[in-house]
């Protein structure tokens, strides 16, 4: 199945979101369409794998990566996820990965422009880098 909006596809069959830059900033905020994504790896030296209206991707430290957005939403007041998987696997919780995402945590972090991306075990409690990491970013822009 396919989602449209004024003839563009925007989810494929892939479930792949597709087009959205080609959607105005006032479409996607009425289909609640991300304004911003991204995927990278933030192991070694950082690399974006996929993105949309980001304009750049720093490692701060270890575990902390900072996401700048090509357009700057227009508060602070947008809503994050994040996921991503550790590198390995813990042997005590059925092998389910063990990492987590956070972000906007700190009031020191939020900004319209960019946005402070923490990588964490859940099990040790501890900040890592991970070669898999996902964030969506809503809002209005």
């Amino acid at each position: 199945m396919t989602y449209q909006v004024g003839g563009t596809t925007v989810i494929d069959n892939s479930r792949e979101i597709k087009n959205i830059a080609s959607l105005d900033t006032s479409t996607r905020n009425v289909i609640n369409a991300p304004c911003a994504y991204i995927k990278f790896n933030g192991t070694g030296t950082v690399a974006i794998n996929k993105s949309f209206n980001v304009s750049s991707l720093t490692d701060v430290e270890l575990g902390r990566y900072t996401v700048s957005f090509s357009t700057d939403f227009n508060s602070t007041d947008h809503i994050d996820t994040g996921s991503t998987i550790a590198s390995g696997t813990s042997t005590d919780d059925g092998g389910r990965p063990n990492g987590f995402v956070t972000m906007g945590y700190s009031d020191l972090s939020l900004s319209a422009g960019s946005q402070l991306v923490v990588t964490a075990s859940t099990n040790l409690a501890e900040e890592f880098d991970t070669a898999r990491v996902y964030c969506c970013f809503h809002g209005t822009q």
